[in-house]
């Protein structure tokens, strides 16, 4: 980086600001990518935990579907025993 920054001010002091400004941008750009892929870990898992709980209320459910024509047929049956 000396390097560079010894070429651009022997260019001017344009030149020299141009380095420091792009090196300073590739820096912030690294640290925000860091925490973009920390932010997409978080997200995967988030993911992943809404699709169990959408899971487990889909078992929950259909249990409920089921218990509710069981107490429909027995309604049914117990309508027939009434009319006898």
């Amino acid at each position: 980086m000396e390097a560079v920054l010894g070429k651009a001010l022997e260019q001017g002091l344009g030149y020299a600001l141009f380095c420091i400004l792009l090196y300073y941008i590739l820096k912030q750009q690294e640290a925000r990518d860091i925490k973009q892929d920390a932010r997409d870990e978080k997200s995967g898992e988030r993911e992943k935990t809404y699709q169990s709980v959408i899971l487990e209320l889909t078992k929950n459910f259909e249990a409920i579907n089921n218990i509710s024509g069981t107490v429909e047929s027995i309604r049914i049956k117990v309508d027939e025993i009434l009319k006898k």
